[in-house]
């Protein structure tokens, strides 16, 4: 049995609950129970209801809860999120449970049994870790929903319109869709420009009265999936987003707006898989238009971004990441 442990709220974003979710939806052909654990304030409001959830709060003695897990025979405890330090997954380890740890930062020392970090560009080296601790590096362990993980299924992958597609994460704390929507309206480069916000969006997105403009909010994998195939071109963060526009193989500018997603970003551009735009909070309209409008006249840098899109992302990332599961139980 596998014990999920995962946050995520307005502040901190959606990513690492999103990628617990993922997870949930890969092994659900399998026999494997399960149980997901989350804080009460996180945005529990984005969690199916057939899933198996624990709330907690902030006097929740949580390894007294995993040792209560442990002895009803939960075996793998996966952690996705900040806080599950070196000290944090240590303590687990000393409970008996086999961990694997969805890493982003590989800044603390693992003590986890597996770590998949799916940024781009990544070495054995960058990594402090414990002898027996197995890494799994790179986009072909790219943690996707169910949508996402074969993109040679997507519906209407390829019939793309002159549409762009403009999502900051399921929070988007820094209200960069605010700052972008307007210089895309201005200049009028679409036929039809699609912005999706998710559950944890607080800020307003005014409406521009431009009949191009589509909003969407909190939708879900499929029809997220779908908005992605039919655009052109997608303009996200160097998130959980960014890897599935990969996934369905479309040309993207991307850039980061927190410390967390610098190095995903840098690893992305190093392997010229996005054309990247830096930090998104001081991105300044001439430079971020000039992107775009290369981006779409420019062929040759596009057909690069799709070819080595296609290299890392080959629609098997589930079955290896069913597989490291599987070698932990």
């Amino acid at each position: 049995m596998i014990l999920f442990r995962a946050e995520g709220n307005a502040t901190t974003g959606l990513g690492h609950i999103y990628r617990a979710l993922s997870l949930i939806d890969m092994i659900q052909e399998t026999t494997w129970n399960y149980s997901l654990i989350v804080h009460k304030k996180s945005c529990v409001e984005i969690i199916p209801k057939h899933i198996n959830i624990d709330s907690i709060d902030d006097d929740t003695d949580e390894f007294s809860l995993f040792l209560k897990y442990k002895k009803a025979g939960f075996k793998l405890l996966i952690l996705d999120g900040y806080q599950f330090n070196s000290e944090y997954q240590k303590k687990a380890k000393d409970l008996g449970f086999k961990i694997l740890y969805i890493d982003d930062l590989c800044e603390e020392f693992m003590y986890a049994d597996a770590v998949i970090n799916h940024c781009a560009g990544l070495k054995q080296n960058n990594f402090q870790k414990a002898q027996y601790t197995r890494l799994f590096l790179g986009p072909p362990y790219a943690i996707l929903r169910k949508p996402f993980l074969d993109f040679n299924h997507i519906k209407n992958k390829n019939k793309a319109n002159n549409q762009v597609f403009i999502n900051f994460g399921g929070a988007d704390p820094m209200n960069i869709s605010a700052k972008v929507l307007p210089w895309i309206v201005e200049f009028d480069l679409f036929n039809k420009i699609i912005v999706v916000t998710g559950k944890a969006y607080q800020k307003q997105l005014e409406d521009s009265k431009n009949e191009k403009v589509l909003f969407y909010q909190n939708i879900d994998a499929q029809q997220m999936a779908n908005l992605i195939a039919t655009s052109s071109l997608a303009i996200v963060p160097a998130s959980t987003v960014l890897y599935e526009v990969c996934a369905i193989n479309k040309p993207v500018i991307s850039g980061y707006y927190v410390e967390n997603q610098e190095k995903i970003y840098k690893g992305f551009l190093n392997e010229r898989l996005i054309n990247g735009v830096g930090d998104f909070r001081k991105l300044e309209k001439t430079f971020f238009i000039n992107n775009i409008s290369h981006l779409l006249l420019n062929k040759t840098s596009r057909d690069e971004l799709l070819m080595n899109q296609k290299k890392w992302f080959d629609g098997m990332s589930g079955n290896r990441i069913i597989n490291i599961i599987q070698s932990l139980l």
